[in-house]
């Protein structure tokens, strides 16, 4: 599968952005490790992946005190990353990353 990221309007990619400028760049590079481990090996990859309860088909990977929001578009062999956010800020982050999933699947 290969790796998408959420576009807004005005070309922004806030969950790249997120971790392109993060102070620890080891934590940057192991996410970014995690995300490609997904897309490689969806459900069977090694990186600590859950789907997020009552948020279906959004799943997220937990990265040390990060956690990535993401869903599967199997019919463009893709997985969507929606956001990324630091733990404690996940219940802010899973409503974004909702909201950013409707928007990408009912267009």
């Amino acid at each position: 599968m290969n790796v998408a990221y959420y576009t807004t309007a005005s070309g922004r990619q806030p969950a790249q952005d997120f971790v392109d400028k993060l102070d620890n760049q080891s934590y940057a590079a192991q996410i970014r490790a995690d995300i490609h481990e997904v897309a490689q090996r969806q459900r069977k990859a090694a990186a600590s992946i859950k789907p997020v309860t009552a948020y279906s088909p959004m799943w997220e990977i937990r990265t040390g005190n990060y956690r990535t929001f993401f869903y599967f578009a199997a019919a463009e062999d893709m997985v969507v990353v929606l956001h990324t956010c630091k733990k404690e800020d996940q219940k802010q982050g899973i409503k974004l990353a909702y909201k950013r999933m409707m928007e990408l699947t009912e267009a």
